[in-house]
C-alpha cells in the first residue's frame, strides 16, 4: 500500500492528486472515480466526496459528538478528516472489520 490520500485534480479532467505514505504528492493519470471503482473496499475508503483515504495511512479514528474523524499517521501526519455523515456508518464498519490478509 502506497497511498495515503487521493483528492481531485481541479485543473483538468481525467486526473487526481495522490499523497503517498511518505508525504510525496503526485498528479495521477486517473480520476478518483476510476480509482474508487477499482480499489475501494479492500484498503481504501471514500470518506468524503473529495477524499479517498488508505487504511495504512490512518493512525486512529475518533468519534466525537456524532462526528467521525480520521487522524492520519502517514502522508499528512496529524491531519484530521471528517467522515461525511452519509458515509460514517459504512466507514466504521469498514474500519472495525479485519483487513484482508495478503498472499
Amino acid at each position: 500500500d502506497w497511498l495515503a490520500l487521493l483528492e481531485p485534480y481541479r485543473k483538468g479532467n481525467g486526473a487526481s492528486w495522490s499523497t503517498r505514505l511518505d508525504g510525496r504528492r503526485d498528479r495521477e493519470p486517473y480520476t478518483m472515480k476510476a480509482f474508487h471503482g477499482k480499489c475501494e473496499g479492500r484498503h481504501f475508503f471514500k470518506v468524503r466526496p473529495e477524499c479517498i483515504v488508505g487504511r495504512a495511512a490512518i493512525r486512529e479514528v475518533d468519534e466525537d459528538g456524532g462526528d467521525v474523524f480520521v487522524i492520519l499517521g502517514h502522508g499528512r501526519p496529524g491531519w484530521r478528516i471528517r467522515v461525511s455523515d452519509r458515509r460514517k456508518d459504512a466507514f466504521l464498519a469498514w474500519w472495525n472489520s479485519e483487513p484482508p490478509r495478503e498472499g
